[in-house]
């Protein structure tokens, strides 16, 4: 039997990111209170920073796209992609 770990940190960020046209500042946000937990490139250059409060992050990057952290969306896309590597490794 073969076994593959494959690591994904910011698979749910980087789903968002492949269905825009452009690339523009996107951020995840979770936690009480939230906070930013992922960002992209475009984000860290304006100076958002993981840790940071959605206002201060939106402040930072006027056209800051900020996305609700949602495990059971992660996990379809993960699935997703499990179906994806299986479909083409055998």
């Amino acid at each position: 039997m073969l076994w593959l770990y494959l690591h994904f940190p910011y698979l749910l960020l980087e789903h968002f990111q492949q269905s825009e046209t452009a690339s523009r500042p996107m951020a995840l946000i979770g936690g009480h209170p939230p906070r930013i937990i992922q960002l992209n490139p475009e984000a860290a250059r304006a100076g958002v920073a993981e840790g940071q409060s959605p206002q201060t992050a939106s402040a930072l990057a006027d056209n800051l796209h900020l996305i609700a952290a949602d495990m059971e969306e992660q996990t379809g896309v993960l699935d997703q992609q499990a179906v994806w590597l299986y479909r083409h490794a055998a």
